[in-house]
């Protein structure tokens, strides 16, 4: 049997090749045209250890660069890339991420349940 965090990287794979597919290999945030897609990463608008039930899903994700990323991170440029979150995901983004986290609450994730949704949305996508 394998174990969790194998099942979560494995996942994690699917989702990027899914967010690729979703939105090209262009940085969500500065629109950088990457020919790489190695280049690019997820960034999770919550993070992924504070608020688990919401790794995967797709609103609380943005395909983006590592200097986006970087600046997501650093409290002196957080508010710059807070901005461009708002104008992709709303301005009431923040709002919507903790009610999607509320409805789930503490339920034990589907790893299996995830990994089949994504798979079958790269198959839809990949039409």
């Amino acid at each position: 049997m394998k174990k969790t965090k194998d099942i979560i990287k494995e996942i994690t794979l699917i989702n990027a090749e899914f967010l690729s597919l979703l939105y090209g290999n262009v940085c969500q945030l500065c629109d950088t045209i990457f020919f790489e897609k190695e280049n690019l990463m997820t960034i999770h608008i919550l993070g992924k250890k504070a608020h688990p039930v919401l790794r995967f899903e797709t609103f609380n994700q943005l395909l983006g660069c590592n200097d986006c990323h970087r600046k997501y991170d650093d409290p002196k440029t957080k508010d710059e890339v807070i901005k461009k979150i708002k104008k992709i995901k709303g301005n009431d983004y923040l709002n919507t991420l903790y009610s999607m986290e509320r409805s789930k609450g503490l339920q034990k994730l589907n790893y299996d349940a995830i990994k089949n949704s994504f798979k079958n949305r790269i198959k839809e996508l990949s039409k």
